[in-house]
């Protein structure tokens, strides 16, 4: 097969939040040879990227399937380490030979981190037929490697504040309480009020701790 050269390399950034955060390293590369060519031991089904710390050495090999460009993790790659990446084409009959080689050093600092943690919350008037909600009460960046511990509150009272029940109604407020940090022993807490309900039934109540690297 004639593998056309590896086109083009570049870091994708994106706003998750309005926070920057990398998604990875992109590649991107000419199609191979005319892929509607009648002889079907010459047609390219798919491509494969090869890299490693070594020139024309790799150590990694990943499928792209008929797609012409990837994205790989930053979290592959080691900061201020060069990286070597070569292509190839497949189909069922063989695998071309690399393409031309392209070297990129990991210049930039270690990805930023965004962890988002919330709540599920089950509830209703029986327990065979809940509902089921989940509501995130904070973001922290940079802290993958915190605890993080989640309490229900039910209570009667405002969690936070607000007017006292009058003519007799019944108000119940649903709230969590958070700690989290990166010791067990020094954990910040912090009161979240989620749901109200005004003349409540008799519910049910579970919540359970959600943590997420992507938003609900």
């Amino acid at each position: 097969m004639n593998f056309k050269k590896l086109k083009s390399i570049f870091c994708v950034i994106a706003a998750f939040f309005c926070l920057q955060t990398s998604f990875g390293l992109g590649l991107a590369w000419n199609d191979s040879i005319d892929v509607t060519n009648a002889d079907p031991q010459m047609q390219v089904t798919g491509y494969r990227v090869y890299y490693g710390t070594s020139s024309h050495s790799y150590q990694i090999v990943l499928d792209a399937g008929s797609k012409t460009n990837i994205i790989i993790s930053n979290s592959n790659f080691a900061t201020n380490m060069t990286y070597y990446f070569a292509v190839t084409a497949t189909n069922q009959f063989a695998e071309s030979d690399f393409s031309a080689e392209l070297a990129w050093t990991n210049s930039t600092s270690a990805p930023q981190t965004i962890t988002f943690v919330g709540v599920k919350v089950d509830y209703g008037t029986n327990l065979t037929s809940i509902n089921s909600t989940s509501v995130m009460v904070m973001s922290v960046t940079n802290h993958p490697d915190w605890f993080y511990n989640e309490s229900l509150i039910l209570t009667n009272n405002p969690i936070t504040g607000g007017i006292a029940p009058v003519d007799g109604n019944r108000y119940l407020y649903f709230g969590t309480i958070m700690q989290y940090g990166s010791n067990l022993t020094s954990l910040t807490t912090n009161t979240f009020p989620l749901f109200t309900f005004t003349n409540p039934p008799p519910y049910f109540y579970r919540s359970s701790l959600v943590i997420t690297n992507n938003p609900f």
